[in-house]
């Protein structure tokens, strides 16, 4: 039997057999029960609460807890606990003879484990209260925009909830509401706790306050390396800011890193113990700041590696000369060239055009800042040598049928030649005669070199006009004196050839398919008789015509 706070009258039970036996004659059979009781049935003999309102006036609960089918749940003395907040804690025997008790999701033994009888522990807490408000920030209640606040919420005896925030903001029902302050200001938060059913009034207010602010702090500083070698050395510039309107409460401590600290505004020139990287650590604090302390850090790196620089480059080059220098520097991450011309780039492999023949010194300076030399310097003289102009007339010109070709060089500054005719055919002599053996358009190409090796190239197309012709001489003098030592095969136009001369025995003497090899007389080194001797040509042309020709050669001495 309890009454509550609000006077509420609460009283629980039991009724019906216990071994056997009806006690007193009870029963809980035909007991009132009310919406969102536990249990709405009875067999007669289960465990029953019940709630009145003050001075008995109406029901406000009643719910059976038991086994229909005959379990004889019942009450020992002394196992009901109840609170005057409306809250009752009670001990049951159920379960007998191994019946199922009614039990919720989550707790610890849902089955009777025994043959006899069972404790049953129940707890119903009754919201007849009045509501009891009370809220709370779940972090600091002062703040730097945009300012997060999760709201907690601990009333007590409320069914639904409203909060205003102050800002203008809508209001929400949540429970424990999450809430952003975006502008600065001073902000009143009220939370309406309600409970239709409360004794005496239905809802609670509690207020609190947001303080908003602005007056932030920044931590920064730059640092410098003075020396990247031993000594290990480094300057560092305090650069935080502040929009605080006083701040001489601040305060700077920095963390070099290597164990050692210092406090101050800027620390003086740091040395540190060896190579490696360092992590340096601003703190800014300042109370009046809404967000101290603000924290920067930094990396200071110090290694003992150096850079060298290198690259290539021809000894030497013709005009045009367009240079392309090939960096091999290591380490570098800056280059400045100087091309001894005026001409200079920091592209790392740049490519350059000397327009002045000459001899010229290049300079390559390349640099890293985190090395220990942190720069270095390479050089190389370059040769800008002139290059020839190829130059070539041609006769006859317009061409006429069968005619030798004669090319006049015309070339300066060149020591050496060489002439390709575009038919396969080459010479290396200064000027030259051709005979084109075939009808066409031909590309004749001269180059010219100068003692260095430069060269330069002039081509012209030269028209060949050639109709098939071939005769043989009647006769030959080999004499040795220069002329007329050889017989040859004369003609235009031959593509192919078979040139055979005999004796008057019918033995071949000569045979050869190259009109620019004669006979000299000889066979098998012995100059033969000045006599007659016999020939047969067989030629094939350019246009694929063929002709044989037979006839003597007269050897005279």
């Amino acid at each position: 039997f309890l009454v509550d706070k609000c006077q509420n009258v609460y009283v629980s039970g039991w009724g019906g057999l216990l071994g056997g036996f009806n006690v007193a004659g009870s029963t809980t059979t035909n007991l009132p029960v009310t919406t969102g009781a536990i249990q709405t049935t009875t067999d007669g003999q289960d465990f029953y609460v019940i709630v009145l309102n003050k001075n008995f006036n109406s029901l406000q609960y009643g719910t059976f807890f038991g086994f229909n089918g005959g379990g004889g749940e019942h009450v020992d003395g002394g196992t009901s606990r109840f609170d005057e907040n409306g809250i009752i804690y009670q001990a049951i025997c159920g379960g007998c003879g191994g019946t199922a008790i009614p039990t919720t999701p989550g707790v610890i033994y849902p089955n009777n484990l025994s043959a006899n009888c069972n404790l049953t522990a129940l707890k119903i807490k009754f919201d007849f209260q009045n509501p009891d408000e009370d809220a709370i920030a779940g972090g600091d209640t002062i703040g730097c925009a945009p300012f997060v606040v999760q709201f907690q919420n601990s009333s007590t005896s409320a069914t639904d909830f409203v909060w205003n925030f102050g800002d203008g903001s809508p209001t929400t029902t949540a429970l424990n509401p999450s809430h952003t302050y975006t502008n600065p200001g001073t902000y009143t938060v009220t939370l309406i706790a309600n409970n239709p059913n409360g004794c005496t009034y239905s809802s609670d207010t509690d207020i609190m306050t947001i303080v908003v602010k602005v007056d932030t702090i920044h931590a920064n500083f730059t640092v410098t390396k003075v020396d990247s070698c031993n000594p290990f050395t480094a300057n560092f510039v305090n650069t935080s800011t502040s929009n605080l309107p006083n701040n001489t409460a601040t305060t700077y401590t920095w963390d070099f890193g290597d164990g050692t600290t210092f406090t101050g505004t800027n620390p003086p020139l740091h040395t540190y113990p060896s190579i490696g990287t360092y992590t340096i650590t601003l703190t800014m604090t300042d109370t009046n700041a809404c967000n101290s302390p603000s924290t920067f850090t930094a990396i200071a790196n110090y290694n003992v590696s150096t850079m060298s620089t290198a690259f290539n480059a021809p000894d030497s080059i013709c005009m045009p000369a367009n240079v392309f220098f090939t960096d091999q520097s290591t380490n570098a991450t800056t280059w400045s060239w100087t091309f001894g011309d005026g001409g200079n780039s920091s592209s790392p492999s740049p490519n350059h055009v000397y327009t002045t023949p000459g001899t010229y010194t290049v300079f390559l300076v390349s640099g890293n800042p985190t090395t220990c030399n942190k720069l270095d310097t390479a050089q190389k003289t370059i040769s800008i040598f002139s290059s020839p102009i190829a130059d070539f007339t041609w006769t006859p010109n317009p061409p006429t049928p069968n005619t030798p070709n004669s090319f006049k060089n015309f070339s300066t500054g060149a020591t050496k030649y060489l002439w390709n005719f575009g038919d396969g055919q080459s010479s290396t002599d200064k000027d030259v005669t051709h005979v084109f053996e075939a009808d066409g358009l031909y590309d004749v190409c001269l180059t010219a070199y100068n003692d260095v090796g430069c060269k330069d190239t002039a081509c012209q197309k030269v028209r060949g006009i050639v109709v098939p012709l071939v005769d043989v001489p009647s006769g030959f003098s080999p004499n040795g004196d220069g002329v007329n030592d050889f017989v040859y095969v004369k003609g235009y136009g031959i593509e192919k050839m078979n040139f055979k001369i005999f004796n008057r025995w019918g033995q071949k003497l000569f045979e050869t398919t190259n009109k620019n090899v004669g006979w000299d007389g000889r066979f098998k080194g012995v100059m033969q008789e000045m006599e007659v001797y016999q020939y047969t040509l067989d030629v094939t042309f350019f246009d694929k015509s063929n002709t044989t020709k037979k006839g003597s050669i007269t050897l005279l001495k």
